[in-house]
């Protein structure tokens, strides 16, 4: 991981650590301040308090944060360049498969987030690139697909062309995770 952020960050990133030590919240226009800023390093540390400090800022819409979220994710798995406050690759998935589960658990109230999230997955797998389908798959898809529920969720990627062997391969390495439970 590299302990640099990014030129140009550094300042804003030490603007929000201030704030987050100072134990206040932030008001409602400072978090979308935040959500606009281009600088990756920024948007992991603010990401980080909206998933898992929420109750230290004023929270946006449940819409800014699907579209904030998303967008700050997939840019870490294209990107792939982890540093000390933006996720690289594997944990962005390991986040993106984490906010799925959470947002499956609630789906009556979280039915968009989760189809936002889906449609998320199919594009990062459509890209063409070996290696984020395969992130995708491991980090993500394997462990959602055990739940059987999940599974009929994505179903439809079955009809897709550029998704349908990443379907059946998901179900695949999630089936083993069957395999290994049995022999415990």
């Amino acid at each position: 991981m590299d302990q640099n952020i990014g030129i140009g960050c550094a300042d804003l990133v030490s603007a929000m650590e201030r704030w987050y030590d100072s134990g206040t919240k932030a008001p409602l226009e400072q978090v979308h301040a935040w959500m606009a800023s281009d600088c990756r390093d920024a948007q992991g540390y603010l990401w980080d308090c909206l998933f898992e400090h929420p109750g230290r800022l004023e929270a946006p819409d449940i819409s800014e944060i699907v579209a904030f979220g998303s967008c700050y994710l997939e840019r870490c798995v294209v990107e792939n360049s982890e540093t000390l406050y933006a996720d690289g690759r594997f944990s962005a998935c390991d986040t993106l498969r984490a906010w799925f589960q959470r947002a499956w658990n609630k789906r009556e109230e979280q039915s968009t987030t989760i189809v936002v999230l889906r449609d998320l997955l199919a594009r990062l797998c459509c890209r063409g690139d070996e290696q984020i389908t395969d992130v995708v798959m491991t980090a993500v898809l394997e462990h959602l697909f055990i739940q059987p529920e999940i599974r009929e969720f994505f179903r439809a990627w079955e009809q897709e062309p550029m998704l349908a062997s990443v379907y059946r391969d998901a179900l695949t390495l999630s089936d083993t995770w069957d395999v290994f439970e049995e022999g415990r």
